[in-house]
């Protein structure tokens, strides 16, 4: 990898940790199996270690070593036991939101040269620190322990990885404090994490963040502002894109490439109120796209499985909000543009309109009528043809070739199929059978507009 790929990469870049240890941390450590720093190794087994990038980051420095040797003059940092803080103090004031409790602390992290993100205040299984711990306590949006540990951090860069610091394990992954406050919908706390240098960027990516058919889970495109938008919180959506600290970008995807406009398509259930939502958030993070950058063209961006919001749509059945984008007709001036439908003239309850059919029609490869029909599972996806303005393009397919081609390749299907039994059966029997035959075929294609429709599907579905 160059240097210029290096810089430009995603993943953050790696760097050693100082971490300071005392008697305490020990202490922390040792509390029992399940918070012990390190398994104990089997009887023989070597410490040699085999060459692996799978190592921590974090260089311990302990200060009880040096004032324990005999003959040495250095001394250990003078701290009173009662202002020693543990991983079970923090905790525990803040669940109860006792500020009290931690009116000493930034001077004890001053003194003994820890940090609130130091191994021994976090919790073993999850990465959670006093920090997240808090955000899930809140009262009335707010934990008035939180200002505190963020000015308990004064050591330049240390405070923004408080903030930035993520849960580690398997099902919550990469949820940091900022989830949690748009989670919470505590607009406050949303603002002073942000002014405090959030990541407006992290990715919450866990198992409990992704699409699952069975189990619990809630995929939100793992994104800070894709949550705010499937949560309707358009305060917060517009306070992440407009901060004077760091604007969310419009066009950031999580792991499966998706923006914020296609995990807004994966939470809609078609419902009337859920619709209502979705749409309308929808069409204002559209509009806003536009004034942010009047080129950007977020509803053509594909996600890692080559799919628009408009084909995300189509494919996994969410007719409500797709027919709202198919039928988009926007009035406003400076937005007019983004509109899918245009009215050309009204009278009365007559008019007419034109449809802008760019990804729909199936001249365009890998278009919306391609993915309807051969990409989708959906139950609902053959009420997705007979929609506007589809039902009319299909209709116009069928007038203008299809039915030729059907007719040409189904009329010498009958005759062959005719002449193979006549050839097996008796006269009678072929008499018999020719009539039912025709009673079947006349039965079966009466040119009513379903079973024409359904000729049509099925023969496109083969061609």
């Amino acid at each position: 990898m160059s240097q210029s790929d290096a810089e430009n990469s995603d993943t953050p870049k790696q760097r050693f940790e100082l971490e300071v240890e005392d008697n305490d941390t020990k202490a922390a450590f040792s509390k029992g199996d399940k918070d012990a720093k390190k398994d104990k190794k089997p009887p023989m087994e070597s410490s040699m270690q085999g060459e692996s990038n799978n190592f921590p980051l974090e260089i311990h420095f302990d200060t009880s070593f040096l004032p324990s040797l005999p003959g040495s003059k250095v001394k250990g940092p003078d701290i009173d036991p009662k202002d020693v803080y543990t991983r079970d103090r923090l905790f525990e004031a803040v669940v109860n939101h006792d500020t009290e409790d931690l009116a000493a602390l930034k001077t004890y992290l001053h003194k003994s040269m820890k940090h609130l993100t130091n191994a021994e205040f976090k919790d073993p299984d999850t990465g959670k620190t006093c920090l997240i711990k808090a955000m899930w306590n809140l009262q009335n949006g707010m934990n008035d322990t939180i200002p505190i540990l963020l000015e308990a951090e004064e050591t330049p860069g240390k405070m923004e990885e408080l903030v930035n610091a993520a849960y580690t394990n398997e099902y919550y992954k990469g949820q940091t404090a900022l989830h949690i406050a748009i989670e919470k919908r505590s607009f406050q706390l949303v603002q002073l994490l942000m002014k405090h240098k959030a990541e407006v960027h992290a990715k919450a990516e866990g198992m409990f963040f992704q699409r699952k058919k069975k189990g619990v889970s809630f995929y939100f495109g793992e994104l800070p502002l894709s949550l705010a938008a499937c949560t309707n919180q358009p305060n917060i959506v517009d306070y992440l894109l407009n901060n004077p600290y760091r604007k969310a970008d419009l066009k950031a995807r999580d792991s499966h490439g998706n923006t914020v406009l296609h995990a807004l398509v994966l939470v809609a259930d078609n419902t009337e109120k859920n619709t209502k939502i979705i749409t309308k958030m929808y069409d204002d993070i559209l509009k806003r796209s536009i004034t942010i950058d009047p080129e950007m063209d977020l509803e053509g961006i594909h996600n890692w499985e080559g799919l628009t919001p408009l084909k995300l749509a189509a494919k996994t059945g969410k007719i409500e909000l797709f027919k709202h984008i198919l039928r988009r007709e926007i009035t406003e001036q400076d937005y007019k543009h983004l509109s899918r439908k245009f009215t050309e003239w009204t009278y009365g309850p007559v008019h007419t309109s034109l449809y802008d059919m760019s990804s729909v029609d199936s001249y365009e490869a890998d278009s919306v009528l391609e993915t309807i029909v051969f990409n989708s599972n959906a139950n609902n996806r053959h009420e997705m043809v007979v929609l506007e303005p589809i039902n009319h393009l299909l209709q116009e397919k069928w007038d203008s070739y299809a039915s030729k081609i059907f007719y040409v390749k189904f009329f010498p299907l009958c005759f062959v199929h005719d002449h193979i039994h006549s050839d097996s059966v008796s006269q009678a029997t072929r008499r018999t059978a020719s009539i039912s035959t025709e009673r079947d075929t006349q039965r079966q294609y009466s040119c009513t507009w379903r079973n024409h429709h359904h000729v049509w599907w099925t023969l496109y579905t083969n061609m």
